[in-house]
């Protein structure tokens, strides 16, 4: 058996390294972090070739003092904590002390930086202190990151996804602090710059105009717990958990409690397999979580997690009832809601077994809520969810053309070019992807900065905008990896189906509810939509008398 020996210290700094910066993207987050603890008002990222050659951060914030200069660069150095009472009461979001010497041991690493009543120092890798002239604040250059841990790059993912992660590392910073300015420069050329806003605009400005229509401010507050942000209507949602932002004491982190709780308190406002946009910020007392159990501070503990997420929940449910989107209220008021509602999943069932009766001939037609077409059957009252019932026509529809399609061309060239302008990280998923969305039926190249050009489309989605089927199709690819799926599978007939089907809330006209309804005796929808959510529901006579006690 070999002897245990004592780790010679540059590999015990590479083997922590290795813990906290695992790509370039966590090198920017822990500088982020510190720009921010410095109190800087503005905080520019610039890279050359995507992060991999060069990350520069520079920020306006108070600087580091000549003599500090050389212990920054010190494992475990810190000016955060000074005893094991302050692990408890942590607010600040760096702390750990390893992360500039992290960095220093995995590449070439420079620091400048001037207080406000001194002139400006330099130290690099070399630890030699050197006069530098810059304006207050700090500026640190990381060149070739894991330039002196080569295994480490060779498990790097690919250029693109690399520089989506520090996208999305800047992304969360800046929803995070929409008080502060940040600016991105990739290769000198200029890709975002967040001015000072509030958190609703700078949603606006990351996730798109858009998402801004679908908003809904949460706001709870107790003696220890602070929640606010915002939460999407229900049309707005995505298929991946991407866009579900939580942030505990200003600090990015990923809480599968806290997800899921989010998503249920849509209870059933939500398709199958999607999730809303929702950037809620949780302020809590130090003392009643724990942010030193992940390297990287992603994961938090808390004393008493059921009590956030409940909070969390009845703050979420309460705003959906305030907007009228949840049926909270009337189960609360009524307690045998219960009951009637396992009666309706009884007659829900039902009608699987496909025991609807058939619609009157001379039945009238109205539309409630411009969400659900109602009618009359022998039987009783049949609803139909607008959307669902139209996504179930399209979807069938669309089957049958693939059939008679397949041997043919498989896009539909448009009238004339469309231009559509992309964000930085979804131009990055076409460029990776160009193959799959070829296959898939499109036709689009780069035409300039952030420009593609649109010439043809899937044939099964011609009805659909081209710029808004191309950002959507991209958006499956970088959740789903539908480039690894058959190009014509009926996950993606679902998807078109469902992008291109009457919305919920659309004013439907007597003809058209009257169209949609017909299909029921010509071809077989089942009992839901491709993607799960039910299409129909028969309420019958018989049931309803007995609500009425007849």
């Amino acid at each position: 058996m070999s002897k245990i020996k004592k780790l010679p210290e540059d590999l015990i700094s590479k083997i922590a390294a290795g813990e906290v910066i695992e790509r370039p993207a966590y090198a920017l987050k822990e500088l982020l972090e510190n720009a921010i603890d410095a109190h800087a008002s503005r905080i520019i990222v610039s890279l050359k070739d995507h992060g991999l050659g060069e990350i520069k951060v520079i920020d306006n914030g108070e600087g580091i003092e000549k003599e500090d200069l050389a212990n920054a660069l010190i494992p475990h150095s810190t000016s955060k904590i000074e005893s094991l009472e302050d692990l408890s009461h942590i607010d600040s979001l760096g702390f750990r002390g390893e992360a500039l010497s992290s960095i220093a041991s995995v590449s070439e690493l420079e620091i400048r930086s001037r207080k406000d009543d001194s002139k400006g120092f330099m130290i690099n890798s070399t630890k030699k202190i050197t006069s530098a002239a810059l304006d207050k604040g700090t500026h640190i250059i990381v060149k070739n990151i894991f330039s002196k841990t080569p295994a480490r790059r060779k498990f790097l993912s690919t250029v693109g996804t690399e520089y989506r992660h520090i996208l999305t590392q800047l992304y969360n910073t800046a929803l995070s602090y929409p008080q502060i300015e940040f600016q991105l420069f990739n290769n000198e050329k200029l890709i975002h710059i967040f001015k000072p806003s509030d958190l609703e605009t700078r949603i606006r400005d990351i996730i798109g105009t858009d998402a801004k229509r679908f908003l809904l401010p949460i706001a709870y507050k107790d003696g220890y717990t602070q929640i606010s942000g915002f939460i999407s209507h229900p049309q707005l949602t995505y298929k991946s958990k991407s866009k579900v932002y939580v942030f505990i004491n200003g600090r990015r982190v990923l809480n599968n409690s806290l997800t899921s709780a989010i998503t249920e308190s849509y209870k059933n406002l939500l398709m199958n397999h999607t999730y809303p946009l929702a950037v809620i910020s949780i302020n809590i007392a130090p003392d009643l979580i724990d942010v030193n159990v992940h390297p990287r501070k992603e994961l938090i503990t808390f004393i008493d997690e059921r009590d956030v997420i409940e909070k969390l929940k009845e703050t979420i449910q309460e705003t959906l009832e305030l907007h009228n989107l949840t049926f909270a209220n009337t189960v609360k008021q009524h307690p045998t809601s219960s009951a009637i509602a396992k009666n309706l999943r009884e007659d829900v069932m039902a009608t699987k077994e496909g025991r609807i009766g058939k619609v009157k001939r001379s039945a009238d037609v109205i539309q409630l809520h411009n969400l659900f077409i109602v009618t009359e059957t022998e039987n009783g009252i049949l609803i139909l969810d607008q959307h669902a019932v139209h996504e179930a026509i399209l979807y069938y529809k669309y089957k049958q053309a693939y059939k008679a399609q397949k041997e043919k061309a498989l896009s539909v060239q448009l009238p004339k070019p469309v231009m559509a302008t992309l964000k930085p990280h979804e131009l990055s998923i076409f460029e990776e992807n160009i193959k799959a969305l070829t296959k898939l039926g499109f036709a689009a190249k780069v035409f300039g900065p952030e420009i593609v050009k649109i010439t043809a489309v899937p044939f099964v989605s011609t009805e659909v905008d081209p710029i808004k089927n191309l950002t959507e199709t991209l958006e499956r690819l970088e959740s789903d990896n539908i480039s690894d799926i058959d190009d014509h599978t009926n996950a993606m007939l679902a998807y078109l189906s469902c992008k291109s089907a009457i919305k919920s809330g659309e004013h439907l006209t007597k003809k058209q509810m009257k169209e949609l309804i017909s299909y029921l005796d010509k071809i077989d929808l089942g009992y839901t939509c491709p993607h799960g959510r039910p299409i129909k529901i028969e309420l019958t006579k018989t049931y309803v008398e007995n609500m009425f006690k007849r």
